[in-house]
C-alpha cells in the first residue's frame, strides 16, 4: 500500500524474528490521519526510495535504513554467496542440523550481531514496534529506554554447591525480568525487550549471561567442578562486572605497577651468561634472547597483553576462596611500553627476540633509565631463575640479587 510523501507520514522501525537470522528490523513509513495518529496504510522504505521521504527523515534515519537493508535475507545471501541463490535454498542448506555449514553460520551470526548492535544504539528517540504475525509493522509499540540498566551478578556458596544468578535494576528500581516473557534481541552487547520496553545495559553485559535466567531462577554449580568454574568463569566475571558473593571473599586491591622484564635465552643457545657479566657486547657469542614485559602489582604479576582495567587472581586456602581484584593503572603501563619502544626495544605482543650482542648493548645503554623507572629484571636460565632488582640512593648505586 503506497504512502504519499506529500501527505503526513511517520517513519517507524519494526522488529521481527527471522527463522535463521534471528531478530531483524525493517523500516516503514506510515500514513498519519488528520489527528496525527498512525493508520494501517504503510509502505516499506529502503535506501532506494528513502529520498522520496526526506522531509521526515534525519541523518540517523538514513543510517538506520542502510543498516537494516544490509540485514535483510537477500542482502545477507549476496554478501556470503556470489551465486544467485534463493533464500529457501540457501538458508535450509547452511543451517541444516546434520549437514549444515557451521563455519558459515558463525560468520553470518557475527555479521548480523554487529549490525544489530549498530541499529540498536541508534534507536533512541525513534518509534519502534513489534511486528504482528500478519506482517502489520506497527502492531505493538516498544519504548526505547533512555538510560542503561545495571546488572549485579550474585554467587551464593554453600556446603554442596554454588548458586549463580543476576539481578537487574533500572533507575535504581529492581526489574522483575524472570518468567515475564522477556527476550534478548542482541547478545553482544545485550539488548532485552520486556513488557514493551527495550533495555540496554551498563558495562556492555553479554546477553549470553542473561539469557539462561529469563526462565530460570538460578544456575547450580556442583561442588566437584567448583574450583575450575571459579577460575574460568567467576574470576573473569568479577574482573568485568559487579558481583555480590556469599561464601567467598572478593578483595579489591590497589598497587602501583612495577615493570618486570623477563629475559631468557632462545632454546638451542649454549651460553649461560648473567645479565650483569662484565663481558663487552662484542665479546658475547652469537645467539638470541627473548625479552617479555609484564607488570607486578604488589604480590601479583600480570602479563602486559592482559590490558583490561581489572585483573583477578583466585587464591584457594583449604576450602576457602579469595578473589583478589586488582585495579590496573593502564596509563602507567602504556607509558612504560612507549619508553621501551622509543629506546629501541621493539615489542610485538609485548615480547621481542633479539641477538645477544644487541640485548647486552641495550641493557648497558639503558641501565640508568631502567633503574630510574624501578624496573625489575628476571633472568631465566637453564634450570634456574635469577632476579635482579636495582635500587638507587643519592650517594651510591647498588645492585641487589634476590
Amino acid at each position: 500500500m503506497k504512502v504519499s510523501a506529500a501527505q503526513p507520514f511517520q517513519i517507524i522501525y519494526s522488529l521481527y524474528q527471522h527463522e535463521y537470522l534471528g531478530y531483524l528490523f525493517e523500516s516503514f513509513v506510515i500514513h498519519l490521519d488528520d489527528k496525527g495518529k498512525l493508520t494501517l496504510q504503510h509502505q516499506n522504505i529502503s535506501a532506494k526510495n528513502a529520498a522520496e521521504f526526506k522531509e521526515g527523515l534525519d541523518t540517523t534515519d538514513y543510517e538506520l535504513i542502510e543498516l537494516m537493508d544490509s540485514m535483510q535475507q537477500v542482502s545477507v545471501i549476496k554478501h556470503f554467496n556470489k551465486k544467485n541463490v534463493k533464500p529457501e535454498e540457501f538458508f535450509p542448506k547452511v543451517y541444516d542440523d546434520s549437514k549444515g555449514n557451521e563455519l558459515l553460520q558463525n560468520e553470518i551470526n557475527g555479521y548480523m550481531e554487529r549490525r544489530r548492535a549498530k541499529v540498536l544504539e541508534r534507536l533512541k528517540g525513534k518509534r519502534v514496534f513489534e511486528m504482528g504475525n500478519d506482517g502489520e509493522p506497527a502492531w505493538k509499540e516498544i519504548e526505547v529506554l533512555e538510560n542503561k540498566a545495571t546488572v549485579l551478578f550474585h554467587f551464593r556458596r554453600n556446603e554442596d554447591n554454588t548458586h549463580y544468578f543476576p539481578t537487574i535494576k533500572y533507575n535504581g528500581e529492581k526489574v522483575d525480568f524472570q518468567y515475564q516473557g522477556a527476550y534478548i534481541i542482541c547478545k553482544n552487547p545485550a539488548w532485552m525487550v520486556l513488557d514493551g520496553k527495550l533495555y540496554s545495559f551498563e558495562k556492555n553485559v553479554d546477553g549470553k549471561k542473561l539469557a539462561p535466567f529469563l526462565n530460570k531462577k538460578f544456575i547450580v554449580i556442583p561442588k566437584n567442578v567448583e574450583e575450575t568454574y571459579y577460575n574460568k568463569f567467576v574470576a573473569p566475571l568479577i574482573a568485568s562486572f559487579d558481583v555480590y558473593a556469599k561464601g567467598f571473599e572478593i578483595n579489591t586491591e590497589n598497587y602501583d605497577p612495577i615493570p618486570l622484564l623477563t629475559i631468557s635465552e632462545l632454546a638451542g643457545n649454549t651460553s649461560n651468561l648473567s645479565l650483569f657479566d662484565k663481558n663487552k657486547p662484542e665479546q658475547v657469542d652469537s645467539g638470541k634472547m627473548i625479552f617479555e614485559l609484564s607488570f607486578k602489582y604488589g604480590p601479583f604479576t600480570f602479563k602486559a597483553n592482559n590490558i583490561g582495567p581489572v585483573s583477578v587472581t583466585v587464591e584457594k586456602t583449604g576450602e576457602s576462596y579469595t578473589f583478589h581484584r586488582v585495579k590496573r593503572k593502564l596509563d602507567d603501563e602504556k607509558e612504560i611500553i612507549q619508553f621501551l619502544q622509543s629506546s629501541g626495544l621493539q615489542l610485538r605482543n609485548y615480547k621481542v627476540t633479539i641477538n645477544k650482542t644487541t640485548a647486552f648493548a641495550w641493557l648497558d645503554t639503558n641501565r640508568d633509565e631502567l633503574e630510574k623507572r624501578n624496573f625489575k629484571l628476571n633472568q631465566k636460565g637453564k634450570g634456574e631463575k635469577k632476579v635482579f632488582y636495582w635500587r638507587i640512593s643519592h650517594k651510591s648505586r647498588s645492585k641487589r640479587k634476590y
